[in-house]
């Protein structure tokens, strides 16, 4: 079951990589923008200008857009190495690398002019290829950023170990120094954060064959390429897509990535296994979480120990509220994902991690789906079996659990398709969202075969569920060799709003 489940969480990663095709487009881009910035005749050459990525495209930990209308992010650094913060304001630097991209965008017609954020320019890409890419003004800062890490009681053989050597000051147009000379700018420094991502990432010892593609322009540096990922870059792929999706509709409070990545980070211990990472991170997440005198949560940049990454906690408490939540969601819907429970909860999982991710997991890894469809397709074409008599429109989704006993004892839970012989008795359970109140639950059961004609025993119209456990569970018995079914619906107001896919009883 180990390896299954390896499998199956390995095809979940796969579904979510970005395609090809889009990769190349970006690393394209990428690269385009880099020499267009360092070329000679721009005005940043003389500064000795560097380009290079950040964020999840450099950890190697992006994932595909939930649907067509969103977009990847591409961030990048843009570095002049010959300017400091004592000779140029932060206005003054960021105007200075505008320039030169107002300039790329008439240069290869792009659609949408330039746009300024609070600390990036934008360029808006119009393809299908949904690209936006953050470019972020910068100038190399090691002792700013020492200086910083004193000043804040970081103690020097601490110091020593945040990878200070790649240090940046970058701008802030909200800051109150931004139109002046003056060394107190904002601190960040995206290669040192994904050296000690890297660092965190090895303790596996794994042993990848990482070949970079060779650089055309020195001041231009790849996207690092990943060929094999590490259990931990897979673990936190999965993670964000089922943040992705639970905060779909509520984007403003989901928990961000930088947070997610730090806390897996830490809580990894070292294991090859795809399945144990992620036992280990999620079940080792709230354990990475501190607190300050206050008792507020503090999540530590691993490379600026000043920085506390759940620092709008305390102002918006509801984004606390919502993490711990997700946690708890994902605990369960985890749990369910690598339980040999998979199959008969294959609609529930796609409600948390992406229809078209389990689907495509589902069918690689087990190899059931096709036949299972064909084989339930079959049985609701037979011609006892009764057309629901509400109006359809599913909008939720359920699954359904058989457990089977004799004799009064709880035996094992039995898989749809899985044989089983005469005389067990099966107890179905719905398990569903929260659907809310008002909701009926009814249950179609089919039989087919030799035996149950005979009996006149071939049913296929709904019948209630136990009234005491609130209609979500329906008693059965294996009684007549062959194929037979059972679906749960849910009912509103006459109005049908989830339907389960049939779970075959499979009588030998």
């Amino acid at each position: 079951m180990k390896n299954k489940t390896e499998q199956i969480l390995n095809n979940l990663v796969k579904s979510l990589e970005i395609p090809d095709n889009a990769k190349e487009k970006a690393e394209k881009r990428y690269e385009n923008i880099g020499n267009w910035l360092s070329r000679k005749e721009s005005v940043l050459a003389k500064f000795n200008p560097e380009f290079y990525s950040q964020g999840s495209i450099r950890l190697g930990t992006t994932i595909k857009p939930l649907n067509e209308d969103e977009e990847y992010d591409l961030d990048a650094v843009c570095l002049l190495n010959n300017l400091n913060v004592n000779i140029c304001t932060q206005k003054q630097l960021k105007e200075l690398i505008g320039s030169e991209l107002r300039l790329y965008v008439k240069a290869n017609n792009f659609n949408k002019p330039l746009d300024e954020g609070k600390r990036c320019w934008t360029l808006e890409y119009s393809d299908s290829a949904q690209f936006h890419m953050d470019i972020l003004p910068s100038v190399p800062d090691e002792e700013g950023f020492i200086s910083m890490l004193e000043s804040n009681s970081i103690a020097m053989d601490s110091i020593q170990t945040l990878h200070t050597a790649t240090a940046i000051s970058i701008t802030d147009n909200t800051s109150k120094h931004y139109t002046q000379i003056n060394k107190n700018w904002n601190k960040s420094n995206p290669k040192g954060f994904h050296e000690w991502f890297q660092e965190q990432c090895t303790v596996t010892q794994l042993i990848t064959d990482s070949v970079g593609l060779e650089a055309k322009n020195e001041n231009v540096e790849e996207i690092p390429t990943q060929p094999i990922k590490s259990p931990l870059q897979k673990a936190i792929m999965i993670l964000k897509r089922h943040r992705d999706i639970m905060f779909e509709q509520d984007t403003k409070h989901k928990p961000i990535s930088v947070i997610i990545t730090t806390l897996s980070a830490r809580a990894y211990r070292g294991t090859a296994s795809l399945k144990d990472t992620l036992n280990d991170i999620i079940n080792g997440i709230e354990k990475e979480i501190t607190c300050d005198m206050d008792k507020n949560c503090v999540v530590l940049n691993p490379i600026n120990p000043s920085e506390n990454f759940a620092d709008k906690w305390v102002d918006e408490p509801i984004k606390k509220e919502k993490f711990f939540k997700w946690l708890e969601k994902l605990k369960l819907d985890y749990s369910y994902l690598v339980s040999h429970k998979y199959v008969d909860n294959k609609l529930l999982l796609e409600n948390s991690f992406g229809k078209e991710a389990i689907n495509s997991t589902y069918k690689d890894s087990l190899g059931l789906k096709d036949k299972l469809m064909i084989k339930a397709k079959d049985l609701l074409s037979l011609a006892h079996i009764q057309k629901p008599k509400w109006i359809m429109n599913p909008q939720y989704s359920v699954g359904i659990i058989c457990n089977v006993s004799k004799d009064g004892m709880l035996q094992r839970q039995l898989h749809s398709n899985e044989p089983i012989g005469k005389g067990w008795n099966l107890r179905f359970e719905a398990k569903i969202q929260n659907i809310g109140s008002g909701r009926k639950f009814y249950w179609q059961v089919a039989n087919s075969g030799q035996e149950a004609q005979e009996a006149n025993c071939l049913r296929g119209d709904f019948y209630d569920g136990i009234i005491s456990k609130g209609g979500k569970v329906r008693e059965e018995s294996t009684s007549y060799k062959g194929s037979h079914f059972v679906r749960c619906f849910i009912v509103q107001k006459n109005i049908c709003v989830a339907v389960s896919e049939p779970f075959i009883v499979n009588i030998i």
